[in-house]
């Protein structure tokens, strides 16, 4: 029942963000904020690994926090704070997966605008390509997400 829940929450929150993030190119922090507490109540009763592998699961996001640093803000910061909260609720492996498919599918986009002769120095939103990232793994059979 608690697999259902935080699935639910993230899949959730993650459509909000993406919509939100393709929009205005930023996302909801209520909205976000507000989903943490939950995350870690769910994460207290579904994770083995409970408190030291929260933390590694934690790393792919705060290592985004650290690219939107080096990189004087072209990776948004709301990017880390999605895939912290993805850390919260799944283990390190399945942020790992979700991360890689996300990438997969920004970087299918990209090529595809590149072929169709858009300019280089375009940004574009990356949390809903996290949000089909999710998507697509739980759709796999990667992770319970419903």
């Amino acid at each position: 029942m608690i697999t259902y829940i935080r699935g639910l929450i993230l899949i959730l929150v993650l459509a909000g963000n993406a919509w939100k993030d393709v929009r205005e190119h930023k996302i909801s922090l209520p909205l976000t904020l507000a989903s943490f507490p939950p995350a870690f109540f769910c994460a207290y009763l579904s994770r083995d690994d409970f408190p030291f592998g929260l933390l590694y699961s934690l790393f792919p996001g705060c290592i985004s926090f650290m690219l939107t640093w080096l990189t004087g803000g072209q990776i948004g910061a709301g990017d880390g704070i999605i895939l912290c909260l993805i850390g919260i609720m799944y283990p390190v492996e399945d942020v790992c997966v979700i991360l890689m498919a996300a990438l997969f599918l920004a970087a299918a986009y990209s090529g595809i605008l590149l072929m169709r002769r858009h300019r280089k120095e375009e940004s574009y939103a990356f949390v809903p390509f996290l949000f089909a990232g999710t998507v697509l793994v739980a759709v796999t059979g990667r992770m319970a997400v419903p």
